[in-house]
């Protein structure tokens, strides 16, 4: 057991900031899709869309079940190139 206790601690998987990243970039989304211009929105709009990996309609008997299945990990890269800066400043890549 002594190797455990002297072995070098592996680095995260995730980064520690990567769940405030992830918020911002959505929020940015958010906010383009909520944009005047038409464009802005109708871009933002294809990027979301791009995300979905499939979709599933099931009849019920009360109506009809939809199940999306999206690309959850390609999201935070959505609004890489955003020209509106996060809340609370710049993210860095």
């Amino acid at each position: 057991m002594r190797f455990l206790h002297d072995a070098e601690e592996p680095p995260p998987l995730l980064h520690p900031n990567m769940a405030h990243r992830y918020h911002a970039r959505v929020d940015e989304l958010y906010a383009a899709l909520q944009e005047d211009s038409e464009e802005t929105r109708m871009t933002a709009a294809k990027l979301v869309r791009s995300r979905f990996k499939e979709i599933i309609l099931t009849p019920e008997e009360t109506g009809m079940q939809i199940d999306v299945g999206v690309d959850l990990a390609g999201i935070p890269s959505i609004s890489l190139n955003s020209k509106r800066p996060a809340r609370g400043g710049p993210i860095a890549n």
